[in-house]
């Protein structure tokens, strides 16, 4: 207990002290910035686009958290507990980050050919490993790659595996976001 209290207090004099009023700034304006009644009405779509991508009504569950996060941005994470789901996304980044975010991981034709194998149907992580006849740490970096621009539809299983998918709705966020670039 002493130890991580030591180690605790010297990350936060060394690191986080200088950045604590950003970081709590932003994760409550994220929280504001959620439409309740957006949520209320149109959930699971509302988690998917807060989330960039995770799809979980599949899973049925009886009830989500979601948390905003500093430190993984701008990838979200899930953590399934039986019927509970604990999703956190990204602080919200400036349109030219996202506009960014976006057209960096279409810029790489490994990338575009991995979105093109899911035009029709969702790929596991195995599939797309025999598809592309390439290395699982090489699927593995262009998927985050994907997944961190938004790009793909990360549908969870029960089974320990995820089924991905093109978020074509993305397309359309690009759009919107490179007529508004600074």
């Amino acid at each position: 207990r002493d130890t991580h209290i030591l180690l605790l207090t010297k990350w936060y004099e060394e690191y986080f002290k200088e950045i604590e009023e950003e970081v709590s700034s932003a994760l409550k304006e994220n929280i504001m910035n959620i439409n309740q009644e957006e949520l209320n009405i149109n959930g699971f779509n509302q988690i998917e686009k807060i989330t960039k991508g995770f799809s979980i009504e599949n899973l049925e569950p009886t009830e989500v958290v979601l948390a905003p996060t500093w430190h993984f941005r701008p990838l979200s994470l899930i953590d399934i507990f039986n019927h509970k789901i604990i999703l956190t996304y990204p602080c919200l980044l400036s349109n030219n980050d996202e506009a960014l975010l976006i057209t960096k991981a279409l810029a790489e034709e490994k990338r575009l050919k991995i979105l093109s194998s899911m035009k029709t149907e969702p790929k596991t992580f195995t599939d797309l490993v025999k598809l592309m006849g390439m290395s699982k740490g090489n699927i593995h970096h262009h998927l985050l790659n994907l997944r961190s621009a938004g790009l793909l539809r990360v549908i969870p299983s029960r089974e320990d595996y995820f089924l991905y998918q093109f978020r074509y709705s993305r397309m359309k966020d690009l759009s919107s976001l490179l007529l508004n670039f600074d």
